[in-house]
């Protein structure tokens, strides 16, 4: 396979991660997030089955956003709270290394949070200990995620009228 092509593919094997300070919240701790495959972002973006959706003339949509899914808040954190294997250490590294919002990473570096949780707790317990964090913090991070992700709020909103 071509040096091109193989490169393009090897895209798989590396996640944009940014460090996100809580205190920008107004809690204490240092979170990584990663940025979410096309197929996450479709699945995850996507309204569910059973949501109300009413579509006018223009082609505009209201979602009543209320028939969303109730943990859906709890997935998308599942889906991009990492560390690395020195339980942040390496990316602190990375990051002090950078002025910049993001470090691309080797996908085998990092340790998903949720896999770590799971070993502690069955996944009921854990989507409602996810469903419990201050919304402040949830929102910080996941639009952490979503920036480094290449997905805007209007298009979230977009999606969701879809």
């Amino acid at each position: 396979m071509g040096s091109k092509a193989s490169g393009f593919l090897a895209l798989t094997e590396r996640k944009r991660v940014a460090r996100v300070d809580l205190a920008e919240a107004g809690y204490e701790g240092v979170y990584y997030v990663c940025d979410l495959t096309a197929t996450q972002q479709q699945t995850l973006m996507a309204p569910k089955g059973g949501t109300r959706m009413r579509k006018y003339q223009d082609g505009s949509f209201d979602v009543d956003l209320s028939s969303m899914p109730a943990d859906a808040n709890a997935k998308f954190l599942m889906a991009c709270l990492v560390s690395d294997q020195e339980d942040g250490e390496t990316l602190e590294r990375a990051f002090a290394a950078t002025d910049e919002p993001f470090v691309v990473f080797p996908k085998s570096e990092l340790v998903w949070l949720v896999d770590e949780w799971r070993k502690e707790m069955k996944e009921p317990a854990l989507r409602q200990r996810l469903d419990d964090i201050p919304s402040a913090v949830s929102q910080l991070l996941l639009n952490t995620m979503m920036r480094i992700s290449g997905v805007e709020k209007d298009a979230i909103e977009e999606k969701k009228e879809n």
